[in-house]
């Protein structure tokens, strides 16, 4: 079994997501980035699916360092 902290890269699909919830979250707080602070050597990519999603942001990529 592969452990997380061996990986190079995660993926994150997050379903059902909203504008008022998660999408705001991640835009504006560093809530998901703290997974940054225990794994420095891996990516983590979110993928947002849901009908509540802002419009504003449909396909659009948000980079934290």
């Amino acid at each position: 079994m592969t452990k997380l902290w061996e990986l190079k890269q995660v993926n994150f699909v997050v379903m059902g997501g909203s504008e008022k919830g998660e999408e705001r979250i991640f835009c504006t707080t560093n809530y998901f980035e703290e997974l940054t602070n225990f794994y420095p050597d891996c990516t983590f990519n979110f993928y947002f699916v849901g009908p509540e999603l802002s419009d504003v942001r449909h396909k659009k990529t948000h980079i934290v360092n």
